[in-house]
């Protein structure tokens, strides 16, 4: 089960690279650190424009890297216009809510070089798949609720691109309990004496206020990781500009070539619309 999820998520990588031919970035800096820990490190990949784009890789909070085969295919899903930012973050079990609190610094952190650069830290798009989406979320969102954060940031992005992502965290584990999914990544990710705390803390259902940035999600009706109700959940209650491009029949990734060429122009045109602070 583990194996097929990861090649599900490996394949949201790459629905864009149809549309986009890749010229090799130029400037790159590996492993910058915005913590001491070993996974506290961003890739980032220099390029040609003003605007930014932070990637946040999947794996259940469990597993994934910054520079795997999948991270690497992703950036060659845009062009070379876009400053790529690639975010490590801790993982494995029992480590929540260490992933969430990572990338919030990360972004912080992201921001500070953003600036560095001679860039806009107001031009940024936050993007993650599956785990990933949910922490893309969480940077969107809890960015502009009144909740405190070591890690606040001045900016939020232009739009958040969460592909099949957890919106409530408790409600996912119920959901992999009651279908039988023998990798209950969420119950291996918690520690078993606050979940409900951390559940209510960092599931981005309960971070949405009327100043949520633009989101946009992407989800199979038929995705047994992650449930199609966590997309309904959360566009129900956003009141800002939302789009769910919504794949019937459809599991975690499993999509045809012409549901992603949707996938594709449907993502590009969010961004479009969406590309002004």
């Amino acid at each position: 089960m583990q194996n097929n999820f990861n090649f599900l998520v490996g394949i949201v990588i790459v629905f864009l690279t149809s549309s986009c031919s890749y010229i090799g970035r130029g400037e790159r800096e590996y492993d910058l650190s915005y913590g001491e820990h070993s996974r506290q490190k961003i890739d980032f990949y220099k390029g040609t424009g003003d605007y930014s784009l932070i990637w946040i890789h999947g794996g259940g909070w469990l597993e994934g890297d910054k520079r795997s085969t999948r991270s690497k295919l992703f950036f060659k899903s845009f062009p070379e216009e876009y400053n790529i930012f690639s975010v490590n973050y801790r993982i494995g079990e029992d480590t929540a809510p260490d992933a969430a609190d990572d990338v919030m610094c990360a972004y912080k952190f992201i921001e500070e070089k953003i600036e560095l650069e001679g860039l806009s830290p107001e031009k940024v798009y936050v993007m993650g798949a599956s785990a990933g989406g949910h922490l893309a979320l969480v940077i969107g969102l809890l960015n502009t609720t009144e909740r405190s954060h070591e890690c606040k940031s001045s900016y939020t992005p232009l739009s958040i691109i969460n592909i099949f992502g957890i919106t409530e965290i408790n409600k996912t584990e119920q959901f992999l309990t009651d279908s039988g999914e023998e990798w209950n990544y969420v119950k291996i990710w918690m520690p078993e004496d606050n979940f409900t705390e951390i559940s209510d803390q960092y599931s981005p259902l309960y971070m949405i206020t009327d100043n949520a940035p633009p989101i946009i999600t992407i989800h199979g009706t038929e995705d047994i990781y992650v449930a199609y109700e966590q997309a309904l959940m959360l566009h129900d209650k956003l009141v800002t500009e939302n789009e769910l491009v919504t794949i019937e029949g459809k599991g975690h990734g499993d999509f045809s070539d012409d549901e992603w060429d949707h996938v594709r122009s449907s993502v590009i045109n969010f961004m479009k619309k969406n590309s002004q602070p």
